[in-house]
């Protein structure tokens, strides 16, 4: 399905991170994939876990071949004290660290937004769809929007990012906004751009239609006109991973992208019509 929509790196906000590595080996179609491995109450985390508990499941799962974590407090709520811990523990790692927001305390709403940034504490976070915070569940969406845009403006250390109709940006901010600046947030220094020395994943769009025609990575087709071609795929770790399967593997410097002091503005947007979503 990524492969048909014109992707060709994909960061899985879920994992976990071993059906990752067997859903890429056994039926992927050759894209590159990194994971933010979710932790989870009764899965993998206690809702009130310690400090200690928190480290050892981030640690195993760095090991394993993740680059960081999702918190997944709006549908897995965790207490606002273990929240933080993973926060703090992902930030003195160096490792990506995203959020749902949410808690016990509060809920996925405007009021979960806030608490996200609070927790956060003037550490490195990224909370995705700000539009989804801001459903009118507490005050009129508009107003609510106005409210999370100026958090955002005073909180350097919090990326996001925002949904928008397809054909509301330019062409040449869609690239920018869903090719190189992401690309250089997750540590994928050779992506998002073409020039000598980059690799060479490109898509290929027929603007008028809003669809892709092909997908190009590292120089592979792996997609023309809705035929997939590609197999298998890459797998990017970071620098904590010990994988213990020989599968194919390259470096993404989160440390240098995700905790660059001056983040790049304007992450990535999602771009809908009814009959396609790039993301």
């Amino acid at each position: 399905m990524m492969a048909k929509a014109g992707v060709a790196t994909a960061v899985d906000y879920a994992g976990p991170i071993e059906s990752v590595i067997d859903y890429m080996m056994t039926f992927g179609a050759g894209l590159n994939i990194s994971c933010m491995e979710s932790v989870r109450p009764e899965y993998n985390l206690p809702v009130d876990a310690p400090k200690r508990e928190v480290g050892r499941v981030v640690d195993n799962a760095l090991k394993k071949g993740a680059v960081g974590i999702k918190i997944m407090g709006g549908h897995y709520p965790l207490t606002p004290e273990t929240t933080a811990h993973v926060i703090k523990c992902c930030n003195e790692k160096k490792v990506g660290v995203a959020f749902h927001c949410g808690s016990l305390a509060t809920g996925s709403h405007l009021n979960g937004f806030k608490e996200s940034v609070q927790l956060a504490d003037g550490q490195r976070l990224y909370i995705p769809h700000i539009n989804g915070y801001c459903r009118g569940l507490v005050k009129d969406p508009q107003t609510e929007l106005a409210e999370a845009f100026e958090i955002l403006k005073q909180s350097a250390n919090i990326i996001s990012d925002l949904l928008v109709k397809f054909g509301a940006i330019t062409l040449q901010e869609m690239v920018q906004k869903m090719c190189y600046v992401p690309a250089q947030v997750y540590g994928f220094e050779k992506k998002g751009y073409l020039e000598e020395g980059a690799d060479a994943d490109i898509t290929v769009v027929d603007y008028e239609k809003g669809k892709p025609y092909m997908t190009i990575v590292c120089g592979q087709v792996i997609m023309v006109d809705g035929i997939v071609l590609g197999q298998k795929g890459t797998l990017y770790i970071s620098e904590h991973a010990q994988l213990e399967q020989d599968i194919p593997s390259a470096f993404s410097n989160v440390e240098k992208g995700f905790y660059k002091k001056k983040i790049l503005k304007g992450f990535f947007f999602m771009c809908r019509n009814r009959n396609m979503i790039f993301n």
